[in-house]
């Protein structure tokens, strides 16, 4: 999970400047699979947690998830890098769970109930 501490420029803002940044590389199809992941912050709502997934193999753990996180593996990491250039304040969380598949159905179903 993330939890956004303080909020930084608008959303829209911050899908404008990274489309600009990345639009310089002139690498179409980067930019499109890069303006694909950024464009997901749109659906940031003033929820202040961001649902970014399960790290239930023991081969990865959570020292996996956080690796993948911080390197271009992850789906979500044009979306932080964005949000951290755009002046945000991120904070990283996780939970440990006996039945990571359980929980994470359950937080999943509230996520969606509370960010709607």
């Amino acid at each position: 999970m993330i939890k956004f501490n303080k909020k930084g420029r608008s959303i829209e803002s911050t899908i404008l400047e990274s489309q600009d940044f990345f639009s310089r590389s002139g690498w179409a199809s980067a930019n499109n699979f890069i303006f694909n992941r950024i464009s997901r912050i749109s659906k940031i709502s003033d929820y202040p947690i961001l649902y970014v997934g399960s790290a239930p193999s023991k081969r990865t753990g959570l020292r996996g998830r956080y690796k993948d996180l911080s390197t271009r593996r992850h789906t979500v990491f044009y979306s932080i890098l964005a949000l951290l250039v755009a002046d945000w304040e991120l904070e990283y969380g996780w939970k440990r769970s006996k039945s990571p598949e359980k929980l994470e159905k359950e937080l999943i179903h509230e996520y969606k109930k509370l960010s709607q």
